[in-house]
């Protein structure tokens, strides 16, 4: 199923007006939840696989939904990332049903939904957002949950409680949605994003040649490896060629890497595991 899909948002959270209401931007994995009686499917947004059998932690609280079709996202919650661990949350998806038994105990999930699609054999699409919301708590008042959860919403008043929370939270960012909006398959520009990041440079260690003559820039900092960029602007190509003249081993059949000295690459990302980075866009590149 193809679900309603957020842009990008151009402005600061606080450019919008009343007419926007505000959430916790989740860092997790995308949901669709159907349920009919005894069946339930849980759809992963990328795979569209039923992922219910590999999740028994979440069973019970899922039979006890009213049935619907739910919008929300699966997140990891940790003391340190109470909005989502993204890393741990990979382990839990990429574990089989019988690793996901063990994993559970470790790693326990949450499902917080922000939307409904249908509620009870309703289609609920062509009401406005905050119609939606209201429904959805009706819905599920007076039932207790342990693992779903109701997404937090705060309107433009409230929205510094909400800034200030991401911030010492180490958020990832802000969901920006209008109350009026109708639920729409597809893109759309009445739910938006704005995602904190953060700017460092990094040493380019080389390049890598696949779809373009530079698909895209190996990165190093203090010795380690931080995976790679990709490369989108091309003013920068004449100047990474002139500092390349050594060709490294192939680590792929249909990738070609190159040596790169005596460049940096100015890149924003939302943050960085072991050795690869979360996100991220290369700003500029320039000479030691």
């Amino acid at each position: 199923m193809k679900l309603q899909l957020a842009k990008e948002s151009k402005y600061q959270p606080s450019e919008y007006s009343d007419e926007w209401i505000f959430q916790e931007k989740l860092d997790g994995s995308r949901y669709c939840l159907l349920k009919e009686g005894n069946r339930i499917s849980f759809l992963n947004r990328h795979q569209q696989i039923n992922r219910y059998s590999q999740y028994p932690d979440l069973h019970t609280d899922f039979k006890n939904l009213p049935d619907g079709i739910y919008d929300g996202e699966l997140i990891a919650r940790t003391n340190d990332k109470p909005m989502g661990n993204f890393f741990l949350l990979l382990k839990r998806e990429n574990a089989g049903m019988s690793k996901n038994r063990v994993l559970m105990h470790r790693i326990p999930l949450y499902y917080v939904i922000f939307d409904a699609i249908g509620l009870n054999g309703v289609d609920l699409t062509h009401l406005d957002y905050i119609t939606r919301l209201k429904m959805l708590k009706e819905n599920l008042k007076g039932k207790i949950f342990a693992r779903i959860e109701l997404i937090n919403t705060y309107e433009k008043r409230n929205l510094d409680i909400l800034e200030n929370s991401i911030k010492a939270l180490d958020g990832e960012g802000i969901m920006i949605k209008r109350k009026d909006s109708k639920y729409v398959f597809g893109k759309t520009n009445n739910v938006l994003k704005w995602k904190r990041s953060q700017i460092d440079e990094f040493e380019v260690a080389g390049y890598t040649s696949k779809t373009r003559d530079i698909s895209a820039l190996m990165l190093k900092k203090d010795g380690k490896d931080f995976g790679k960029v990709n490369m989108h602007i091309d003013k920068y190509i004449e100047l990474i060629k002139n500092h390349s003249d050594t060709e490294l081993p192939k680590l792929k059949p249909d990738e070609y890497r190159f040596k790169v000295e005596g460049l940096t690459a100015k890149v924003k990302f939302f943050e960085h595991n072991k050795n690869a980075l979360r996100s991220p866009v290369l700003l500029k590149v320039e000479e030691k």
